[in-house]
């Protein structure tokens, strides 16, 4: 179990830190990106779009994002507690991510009805940092998954 202490205060912090920076985010692009930027040419440009579906625009439903989404979280952090050592930084940083931007993107769809996205690299769907923060749990988990496993990898325990 994870006992609430300081060290683990500071990655409750963590974890609603980027989800303000999100947020954050989203707003100032919302707010300041009328236009397209192009960072660098075409390979990578900042412009809003709106995401009304799932990840890389399913079309589902709002009201099943909303209400699945949470599911979602809680399913898949509950795998996450069951099956992997808790102590280590890279089970944590995994979760802190995951939670951070199923909330971030949660937020978003629940205030604006959709998922604001605004980085568009050519080559990949257009994401923000909620998006960012998922993508890099997943592969946090996969790559040190023989690290992080409880010690039946990855059973239940």
């Amino acid at each position: 179990k994870m006992a609430i202490n300081k060290h683990n205060i500071l990655w409750i912090s963590f974890c609603c830190d980027l989800v303000i920076l999100d947020l954050f985010t989203k707003w100032l692009a919302d707010t300041y990106l009328n236009q397209p930027v192009e960072v660098l040419g075409r390979f990578l440009v900042l412009q809003v779009s709106k995401n009304p579906g799932s990840a890389v625009s399913i079309p589902l439903p709002n009201l099943m994002m909303i209400f699945g989404t949470p599911l979602l979280i809680a399913a898949a952090t509950w795998y996450i507690v069951k099956s992997c050592d808790l102590k280590s930084v890279y089970t944590k940083l995994a979760l802190v991510l995951f939670v951070a931007g199923g909330l971030g993107n949660l937020i978003n769809r629940i205030w604006e009805g959709a998922v604001t996205d605004f980085i568009d690299f050519s080559f990949f769907p257009s994401f923000n940092l909620a998006d960012a923060y998922l993508t890099i749990a997943a592969f946090i988990l996969l790559a040190f998954h023989g690290r992080i496993a409880g010690k039946d990898y990855g059973e239940s325990k």
